[in-house]
């Protein structure tokens, strides 16, 4: 029987829920009961029980408290939840509990047996996943029909060149296709495998190849004559007597496949679908024409049934554009920062990869690589290392080769190249930082003196063009005007000495002809220099 503990600080109400129902009808046996939150959490972890049935407001820890806790330890445990109106708005809001069931009190049986019944339901069905999923493993440990397997391998391959040969064969095997009907061959493969694997040990793999082997050949078997074996590492191949006027039935069969797949173990796959051949020695045709098709799944993504049939003839003859101008383009981009067009430039290129759906997986990826090792190149020619920056170029590369969707691999490559490009857009920035300040410490203590923009260039060793623009736009205003701003606030000082002269006050601030400095002050502050004295003296 399963087993329960109900929670709640209320006497009466436990009894109330011990004794509304008959929980033996449903297999359930209460093996504890608890006042509070603390008590409900030591009792759950003691007795392991397959339910707990927990008001929210309890003393000591809350019943979401209660819940989140025993999730974490035994996630396996089911939860029904109950409590008051204003109480329930808030279990409703707390998701990541993954509560099982939320009831308003007071308690309603019907609705309380519609609850408990799902409740025991997913338990027993969880079950028997669990049975299944043994079951499966001891189907593992049993002899497998290694000889048929290779049969079928080689005749994948094209090894075979006598059809009498392949038709002993077939009959001493006891194959459940025949030589004499149409034939279509498919592939199918778990999407997102390489992030599988990386969770995955080597065992669960094994079990995870031995039940989708498992699932095709069940439903297959079942619809038609055919077989299906794992080629390699996720390459599931089924091969069964189908004429091609009825595809549309081999979609149905592979929708209910998939469908059954995501059901037990949780993965999605994709399915590629030959044309119909009708001659045993071309069975090899159809295999390449399967591994064509399902190699689209690269712009269709996960989750895909395609039919060779259906994919337009341009997806085999396409004529390759030569990418070289807009990869420098983008190249350049990088190097100078500019964030924007770098992005712009990516977009480019995808762009024309996209446009119709014609390049195969390797050329787009291929392009990608070039991209990136180009890219290396260019960085390692400025002194710095691409793996510092962002990460390791094998494992960048290495990955663009496992993306199998054109939409997640443009992701990727603009937010690598975004990445380069912000790395550079900060080292100019404080590269251009260092040249304003030395700019400006060189105004500061030279402003008294005949300085000029190029005699600046040349005291950084920079072009007066560069140092003009790189100034105006880091800081807003012109090296000329910057200079002016400190020679006037210098000056109001000065004027502050009634003692000096305004021609003193004007050589002392860089103005050798008091007349000019005299405008220039006005221009700036507009008063006149004694005028400005007459004011701050007085």
């Amino acid at each position: 029987m399963l087993k329960m503990v109900i929670a709640d600080d209320e006497t009466l109400v436990r009894e109330g829920i011990i004794n509304i129902i008959d929980w033996k009808e449903y297999n359930i046996e209460i093996v504890g009961e608890a006042s509070e939150g603390k008590e409900a959490y030591d009792l759950c972890t003691k007795l392991k029980p397959d339910i707990l049935f927990t008001d929210i407001r309890m003393p000591f820890m809350d019943g979401l408290e209660v819940t989140r806790k025993l999730k974490n330890e035994n996630e396996n445990m089911k939860v029904i939840i109950f409590s008051g109106v204003q109480d329930f708005a808030y279990a409703k809001s707390a998701v990541d509990i993954s509560a099982e069931g939320y009831i308003l009190k007071p308690l309603e049986i019907a609705e309380l047996k519609d609850v408990v019944n799902k409740v025991v339901g997913r338990i027993e069905l969880e079950k028997t996943n669990k049975k299944k999923m043994q079951e499966l493993r001891e189907q593992l440990k049993e002899n497998i029909v290694a000889a048929n397997e290779k049969f079928l391998r080689n005749l994948l391959l094209g090894t075979f060149t006598s059809s009498e040969e392949i038709e002993e064969k077939l009959d001493y095997f006891n194959n459940p296709f025949r030589s004499d009907g149409d034939i279509i061959v498919s592939a199918l493969t778990i999407d997102d495998y390489t992030q599988i694997k990386q969770v995955y040990a080597e065992k669960d793999r094994q079990l995870l190849e031995f039940a989708v082997t498992n699932v095709i050949d069940e439903i297959i078997n079942s619809k038609t004559s055919g077989v299906s074996i794992c080629m390699n590492e996720n390459q599931f191949i089924s091969i069964f007597n189908w004429p091609e006027e009825k595809l549309c039935e081999t979609s149905d069969i592979f929708d209910e496949i998939t469908i059954k797949l995501r059901a037990l173990l949780n993965v999605s796959v994709s399915v590629g679908i030959s044309r119909s051949v009708n001659n045993i020695q071309d069975i090899p045709l159809g295999f390449k024409d399967c591994i064509s098709a399902l190699q689209y799944k690269f712009y269709t993504g996960k989750n895909s049934i395609l039919n060779i049939t259906d994919i337009d003839d341009s997806y085999i003859e396409i004529e390759y554009i030569d990418f070289y101008e807009i990869e420098t383009k983008l190249i350049n981009a990088v190097k100078v920062g500019d964030i924007l067009e770098t992005q712009g430039i990516s977009k480019d290129i995808f762009k024309k990869l996209k446009s119709n759906n014609t390049y195969k997986m390797d050329y787009i990826q291929c392009i990608c690589s070039e991209i990136i090792l180009i890219s290396s190149r260019t960085i390692y020619e400025l002194g710095e290392n691409l793996n510092n920056i962002i990460q390791d170029k094998t494992k960048i590369l290495d990955d663009i080769q496992n993306i199998e969707n054109i939409f997640v691999l443009e992701e990727y490559m603009t937010d690598i190249l975004r990445k380069l490009a912000e790395y550079f857009s900060k080292k100019h920035t404080r590269k251009n930082d260092k040249i304003v300040l030395d700019i400006k410490r060189l105004i500061c203590s030279q402003y008294m003196n005949d300085i000029s923009v190029n005699k600046i260039s040349q005291m950084i060793y920079l072009s007066p063009n560069y140092i003009s623009l790189i100034f105006k736009r880091e800081t807003g205003v012109t090296i000329t005007d910057y200079l002016t701003s400190i020679r006037m606030d210098r000056a109001k000082e000065l004027l502050k000495d009634t003692e000096l002269l305004i021609q003193q006050v004007s050589e002392m601030v860089g103005y050798e002809d008091a007349s000019y400095f005299s405008k220039v002050f006005k221009r700036t502050t507009g008063i006149h220099p004694l005028k400005y004295r007459s004011f701050v003296c007085n």
